[in-house]
Formats: structure tokens, C-alpha cells, sequence
């Protein structure tokens, strides 16, 4: 199971870390960004190397898929660790993730809490996501 978070556990958030410690599921803790860059707590997904710049541009471009940098090194990360299922934590993350989420053809899990799913505005800008 990859869980994704916009950050780091924070006290206040005592439901994430619940899931990540509760759950019954070999749990991929993914953080930190829009695109979460950081995997459990602090492991780089990908650096900004040219290798990797390299790699990003062959596999993305050539090959036609389009991902950013940080969605590429998320894909990869979640390819490579053979994750089966996603739970996003807040709406505005699933809809961040969703192009990986689709490539990669898993099930996906959005957990709202509050201001993702009360702020019309945003719930309005992503209805058809």
C-alpha cells in the first residue's frame, strides 16, 4: 500500500499516522510536495542528477509518456516497490497523483478531511478529475 501526504506527518494529523501504523498492509509512506518526493522518512524518490535527467527524458519522452520529473520518479518508485493500491490523504493530493495513479493502472483510495472536501471552489475545479 503507498500512502501519499503533501508532508511529513504533522502532530495534528493524528489520522495519517494511524494509517500508516495501523493499517494492515506492507505501507510506502510517500511526502513532502505536490507530487510527494520523499518516501518513508527521508529517502529521495529521485535527484536532479544528469543520469536521471537523462533517464526521465528517454523513458518520457521517447517512449511517449507524459510525466513531469517528480511524477517520473514517483512512477518509477511505486513501479519498483510493486505497489497494489494508493490512499491519498486529502483530495488535492489524489488529483496531484492521478496521472501516475492511472499509468500505473491501480486502485485509488482519496481520503478527505475537511478543507478538500468543503472548499466548493475546489471540489468544484476537480469534479470531473
Amino acid at each position: 500500500l503507498a500512502i501519499l501526504a503533501p508532508s511529513p506527518i504533522q502532530v495534528s494529523e493524528s489520522f495519517i499516522k494511524a494509517h500508516t501504523e495501523k493499517l494492515s498492509f506492507n505501507i510506502f509512506f510517500y511526502h513532502s510536495g505536490k507530487i510527494p518526493k520523499i518516501l518513508n522518512d527521508d529517502n529521495l524518490l529521485m535527484e536532479r542528477s544528469k543520469a536521471n535527467m537523462a533517464r526521465y527524458f528517454l523513458k518520457t519522452k521517447i517512449f511517449g509518456k507524459s510525466l513531469s520529473f517528480d511524477e517520473f520518479a514517483l512512477f518509477e518508485s511505486m513501479k519498483s516497490n510493486k505497489i497494489d493500491l494508493v490512499l491519498t490523504e486529502y483530495g488535492t493530493t489524489g488529483v496531484s497523483a492521478m496521472n501516475v495513479i492511472k499509468m500505473l493502472n491501480l486502485p485509488l483510495i482519496v481520503h478527505f478531511h475537511g478543507y478538500d472536501a468543503h472548499h466548493y471552489e475546489l471540489v468544484s475545479a476537480n469534479r470531473n478529475v
